[in-house]
């Protein structure tokens, strides 16, 4: 892996950080995590040829993830 290969995914594992951290604690225990699983999980990720993080657009930050709890509210 390049330079810029490598500058790249440090930037998107950033950015994934970012947007899971933004996520409530009820939506990141949907998805199997907590806000002490959040590294270790990117980072065993990158680390796993295998398995890509997902990208961040599938992520949505606060804002999806405030739509997403309203229409979850509404509902209940």
């Amino acid at each position: 892996m390049n330079l810029i290969n490598k500058l790249v995914a440090a930037w998107d594992r950033r950015r994934a950080y970012a947007a899971l951290m933004q996520l409530d604690d009820r939506l990141l225990a949907d998805i199997g995590m907590n806000r002490g699983t959040i590294s270790e999980r990117l980072t065993r990720a990158a680390r796993d040829i295998n398995v890509a993080p997902a990208p961040v657009a599938v992520l949505r930050p606060a804002v999806a993830a405030a739509n997403e709890d309203s229409v979850i509210r509404r509902a209940a």
